[in-house]
């Protein structure tokens, strides 16, 4: 079979994805905000009016999620015997009906540990109004088909702000282009190179420039980068004290409508160091499902990608104002109640 010409675009669409992620920055503020909220329970700076003053804080969104992920876990797990009912349309299926849904369920409960996996996937939807999961090889589970090795697919639950969509995205199979943000050691990402098979010399490329900037003690260029979280997209050598080595991986449409991956580095977004590209086609007719990721949503509102909110923004007024009467009655007791019992004080 013929390779695939390459697509010379590669600065282009890095500048693309670029664009994409300054226009999402509203959405990725009220994600770190959920986090930020659940884990810690205050907007603003805590101040302390007399010292020992009291600071609670009701978690109203940690306790929400918790029990809601919790609830659809027991639901999805542990409301009946089998993951999977097969509907036998032969007596030969019906005898065999139940070996094959023990064979699904161990498969997908103990083998590819999907438990775990889901329940990681329903407490981000929960918290954020949505989550994403990507669509892999299981390099652990296999089978056989007319004596050829076959691997089975599994799903990885990823943070959704590695996955760059645009902003005018609808469901996630309609998106014109998206690009998934992986990190690796030195060490991790030549193993990647070589078990994927990457472009010898852009790999080398991209090793010698990291180490390069590790003994000069420079960062990438900030003025080359025209949107916000440069950490995060994969400018990751802003800093050189960080070990890593960002790759993206792009999936998008050409010119002539035909799907394409291509695998680069942001620190050289030239097109003589892309890691690999290919023509992407996944599935049988490519239509359905182009593209290898999902998308978890709390609400179906509007439809848009990025418009789905989760516990952490519905309630997080009502978190705060809870934590206010907690701190209200525990101040009032300090003056009203606790002198009673402790006797006079000094001052």
């Amino acid at each position: 079979m013929e390779e695939p010409l390459p697509d010379d675009r590669t600065k282009e669409l890095y500048e693309d994805f670029l664009t994409d992620i300054d226009k999402r920055g509203d959405w990725e503020e009220q994600y770190e905000e959920n986090d930020r909220l659940r884990h810690k329970g205050r907007k603003g700076k805590v101040v302390r009016h007399y010292p020992g003053a009291p600071n609670y804080v009701e978690p109203l969104i940690d306790d929400n999620v918790r029990d809601l992920t919790s609830q659809q876990i027991n639901i999805l797990y542990d409301s009946s015997a089998r993951l999977v009912t097969v509907l036998p349309l032969t007596a030969e299926g019906n005898a065999a009906k139940a070996d094959i849904e023990l064979a699904f369920d161990t498969q997908l409960r103990i083998l590819q540990n999907t438990r775990s996996l889901t329940a990681t996937l329903l407490d981000r939807k929960n918290l954020h109004g949505a989550s994403i999961a990507a669509i892999v090889e299981d390099t652990h589970s296999w089978y056989e088909l007319f004596g050829e090795r076959k691997t089975l697919p599994t799903f990885e639950p990823i943070d959704p702000r590695d996955l760059i969509v645009p902003t005018n995205t609808r469901r996630l199979k309609e998106a014109d282009r998206l690009a998934y943000i992986t990190r690796y050691t030195v060490r991790q990402f030549k193993d990647a190179a070589r078990s994927s098979g990457w472009d010898d010399a852009a790999v080398k490329a991209i090793v010698k420039d990291r180490k390069r900037r590790i003994t000069e003690g420079t960062g990438f260029n900030k003025s080359d980068v025209s949107a916000g979280q440069p950490v995060r997209i994969g400018v990751a050598t802003l800093d050189p004290s960080i070990d890593e080595i960002i790759v993206w991986w792009a999936y998008y449409y050409d010119d002539s409508g035909n799907r394409r991956r291509k695998v680069f580095s942001p620190d050289m977004a030239e097109d003589k160091h892309v890691l690999a590209e290919i023509n992407w086609v996944w599935t049988d007719d490519g239509t359905d499902r182009p593209w290898p990721f999902e998308q978890m949503r709390a609400e179906d509102v509007s439809q848009s990608y990025y418009d789905s909110r989760g516990i952490g923004e519905l309630i997080a007024d009502d978190q705060e104002m809870a934590s206010k009467w907690m701190n209200l009655t525990a101040t009032q007791a300090d003056f009203g109640v606790l002198p009673m019992y402790e006797g006079p004080t000094q001052g």
